[in-house]
């Protein structure tokens, strides 16, 4: 899905979060979600602070959410 729309293509030196990013800006993604996800891949990794279990259930529920999205459209 997200590798026919040229604006959201990956590309090989793209982190996950960027994929999702550009996903979600071009309107590849709608999902609430995928924001959600955005936001905790980037605490995750250029936070100082360890993620707790409660981020852990965000980020799966918000998973979740998109691939119900991305589903729903074949």
């Amino acid at each position: 899905m997200v590798t026919t729309v040229p604006a959201a293509t990956p590309h090989a030196a793209d982190s996950p979060t960027e994929v999702l990013d550009r996903a979600v800006s071009a309107g590849t993604i709608r999902s609430p979600g995928a924001w959600r996800l955005v936001e905790l891949f980037d605490e995750a990794r250029f936070s100082p602070h360890p993620m707790t279990e409660a981020n852990r259930a965000q980020a799966a529920n918000a998973l979740k959410r998109i691939l119900d999205e991305l589903r729903g459209r074949r």
